[in-house]
């Protein structure tokens, strides 16, 4: 097992530097034989005092093998699995880099914690190390155990913009029994949803349903992607009252999320605030 042990980030690769790297050191590693300037690069994700052990990815269920290397490298792309370390608490990140001029952004495939230590460090590091490479974008899928409520908070936008949030407008309006509600919750952010929905409970397996119903309507996109039996297996109770826009969120879920860097006063703002820069 390799470990990265972050320095300085002013002497990390820069965007220049990253490409340069990607594109000579193209294979998989992680088993011994990670390139010293791959270790280097992937010092942006991991912040000091933490270091991160690279590790097969996980499999896809019990039993089954690993469908995938810790860490490799091919067309203007990076991607990477890791377990953070410090103190003896653990997380886990798993981030994709992608480099094509014009293209470049990263994604971070997986992000959990174990035990009590914060992930934030890691995000506010992979942030600054965006920041002073000229990356703009972070994009991510919002993970059905607590992903809704989480990405929400943390100021990640809906990649589908405006017409999902249209749809979980409708679902406020129609969960709310509120029939002289004009319907208008004005939902602009992720967050919005769950501070601007109407006041009652409900269930995620109704809102499930009924966004569900929704998209039974000709030309209405499917917006409840996900089987009720999915998310029971994964351990989320779809019957327990919830605020309705928590309700909705979970309905929806996962939904893929995007930081806009290149715009300082929305939902770059709202990121930095949430990682405490």
């Amino acid at each position: 097992m390799e470990f990265v042990k972050p320095g300085d980030l002013s002497s990390t690769p820069d965007l220049a530097a990253a490409r340069i790297i990607v594109d000579a050191h193209s294979g998989q590693f992680g088993t011994g034989s990670t390139p010293y300037d791959v270790m280097r690069l992937l010092e942006w994700f991991v912040a000091p005092p933490a270091k991160m052990a690279l590790v097969p990815d996980l499999p896809a269920n019990p039993g089954e093998p690993s469908p995938g290397p810790a860490c490799w490298c091919a067309a203007d792309e990076l991607h990477f699995y890791g377990h953070t370390s410090e103190s003896g608490e653990l997380g886990i990140l798993k981030c994709d880099l992608y480099l094509r001029p014009g293209n470049e952004f990263v994604h971070l495939d997986y992000y959990k914690r174990l035990g009590t230590a914060s992930m934030r460090p890691h995000l506010r590091r992979m942030y600054e190390a965006m920041e002073r490479a000229g990356l703009r974008r972070l994009t991510l899928e919002a993970g059905l155990s607590k992903g809704p409520v989480h990405w929400a908070v943390a100021g990640v936008d809906f990649s589908s913009g405006r017409s999902l949030l249209d749809h979980l407008e409708l679902l406020a309006f129609l969960l709310s029994g509120d029939p002289d509600s004009d319907g208008t919750f004005s939902f602009h952010t992720p967050e919005d949803v769950l501070r601007g929905a109407p006041p009652g409970e409900a269930s995620v397996r109704v809102a499930h349903g009924l966004s569900r119903t929704i998209s039974l309507v000709p030309g209405t996109q499917d917006w409840a992607l996900n089987s009720l039996s999915h998310m029971t297996t994964l351990g989320i109770d779809v019957d327990a009252p919830r605020s309705i826009g928590e309700a909705i969120l979970f309905a929806i879920s996962p939904w893929d999320g995007v930081v806009d860097m290149s715009s300082p006063g929305d939902t770059d703002g709202r990121f930095r605030a949430f990682l405490g820069l």
